[in-house]
């Protein structure tokens, strides 16, 4: 049987579980929430009256000298209103594709990732907890290709709950904010904090891209770990850990002075940060090739010790 025909019998096994309908259903109810939140929260107009309500707000939070402006997703304090004056643009007007790239920059994808790990993370420990692994050592397949296949399996499932989620983002985000105007300029700013427009989709397109990435890295180490140890509830703790210590840490300035954490995974997880700098922490001397190359060295590394580890495992005991 060949390594596809091996995969796709494990994709299958992964789909037919009761837990990932579940879990698809939480995964689609979270952004539906958090549509609903920002649809009764953000204050969106259209009309073409928002220069003069730009200009007041302006001049009120010169008088009341705020301590922190606050973002323009959740609040009507509106960031870099100047640059929205000069470029006329409405930073009050929202569309389905707006709320798409939005809520795709700004972390919810942790969930998805989260979906992917509660399995992948046992999908060779679990064989060992459910004793399968024995059968195994006596199939005519030889193990790496075994391996092969349930890698490229976590990899289809990976993929399959992310376009999931991007599906319900812009069905979700169309439902309630509209789908006109997917070439609404999007406001950035670099790691240099310089100010430039990016159309609503363009922006959709790289954020996913990059997201990609980051949440491929988060389950090859979950499956590297699920090779590792035979016990699953180990394999998901630790992977599970991995994935809020990435979260949290990133490219914080308190790490970022030390030059051996340029060299962990932790910093490079969120690329988005390198498109707007709004979308997280990252660290300002450091870019996405380099990120990239650096998550390429541990994608490789990780297959490289669940291959081996593998392969000389005794598995028949």
């Amino acid at each position: 049987m060949s390594i596809f025909h091996l995969a796709q019998n494990e994709f299958i096994k992964i789909t037919r579980k009761k837990g990932t309908l579940l879990s698809l259903f939480f995964l689609f109810l979270i952004v539906l929430l958090t549509g609903l939140i920002m649809n009764h929260e953000v204050d969106a107009s259209s009309d073409n009256n928002w220069k003069e309500r730009l200009l007041a707000e302006k001049k009120q939070e010169e008088i009341e000298k705020p301590t922190e402006t606050t973002g323009v997703y959740y609040s009507a304090d509106v960031k870099n209103k100047d640059y929205y004056l000069e470029h006329n643009i409405n930073p009050y007007e929202w569309n389905g594709w707006r709320f798409f790239s939005t809520v795709t920059s700004n972390g919810l994808e942790i969930f998805v990732s989260l979906t992917a790990i509660l399995t992948i993370s046992g999908i060779v420990s679990k064989e060992f907890a459910l004793g399968t692994i024995k059968f195994i050592a006596t199939s005519p397949n030889r193990r790496w290709r075994i391996l092969t296949s349930k890698f490229l399996a976590s990899l289809l499932f990976t993929g399959m709950v992310y376009l999931f989620y991007c599906i319900s983002c812009l069905l979700i985000g169309g439902v309630l904010f509209s789908f006109s105007n997917a070439s609404y300029p999007l406001v950035y700013s670099h790691l240099n904090d310089s100010l430039y427009t990016i159309s609503s989709l363009k922006a959709s397109g790289i954020i996913l891209l990059l997201r990609f990435i980051s949440i491929i890295s988060i389950v090859t180490i979950a499956f590297t770990l699920s090779v590792l140890f035979k016990s699953q509830a180990l394999s998901l703790c630790l992977s599970i850990l991995l994935l809020f210590a990435g979260s949290i840490l990133g490219g914080t300035d308190l790490l970022a002075q030390f030059t051996w954490y340029k060299f962990t995974l932790f910093p490079h997880l969120n690329l988005v940060a390198y498109v707007n700098k709004s979308a997280g922490d990252a660290i300002s001397t450091l870019n996405i090739p380099y990120s990239m190359t650096v998550i390429a060295i541990y994608f490789l590394i990780c297959l490289l010790i669940s291959f081996t580890v593998f392969q000389k495992r005794d598995i028949t005991a």
